[in-house]
């Protein structure tokens, strides 16, 4: 597979849509500028793009995330100076919990969607028995139905 230029998307997109280059190039980048936005935000813990897939935050690099942001105001902590940088990471390392709550949530909704349907299935799967068995085995199992002590039957056989 041979990688392409964004260029080259462009010219092609212009001529086969018949608009200006310049505008189909201000479209894609306001485009990807919100896709861009959207997963850096970290507003939702997946993001869903047509025609793409859904992009999910790992919850190792949430971890590692406040980690490195808590090493950081260890460092500026008591620097007045640096009082606005450290409110800044104070807003990100919220915001990380925050998407790491909504993950803790979406995984044990998703969990109990799959243990309920694994159940659903268990119960679901078990056949009844049918009544048309053929001959001599319907006959065998309305005998046996019929008499009050099936293991005594089964001891003489």
């Amino acid at each position: 597979m041979i990688p392409k230029k964004a260029k080259d998307f462009r010219k092609a997109t212009a001529e086969d849509t018949g608009y200006s280059e310049e505008l189909i190039c201000s479209i894609l980048d306001f485009y990807w500028t919100r896709v861009r936005k959207e997963i850096s935000d970290l507003t939702y813990p997946s993001i869903n793009i047509p025609s793409l897939g859904t992009f999910k935050v790992k919850h190792w690099k949430l971890d590692e995330a406040v980690e490195h942001y808590e090493q950081i105001l260890g460092r500026i902590e008591g620097n007045f100076s640096k009082y606005k940088m450290a409110q800044d990471i104070k807003d990100k390392v919220e915001k990380i919990k925050t998407i790491k709550e909504l993950k803790a949530v979406e995984d044990n909704r998703l969990t109990n969607k799959k243990e309920k349907r694994k159940n659903d299935k268990l119960e679901n799967n078990m056949e009844e028995q049918s009544p048309n068995m053929g001959g001599v085995q319907e006959q065998d199992l309305q005998e046996r139905s019929n008499r009050s002590n099936i293991q005594q039957e089964e001891e003489d056989l």
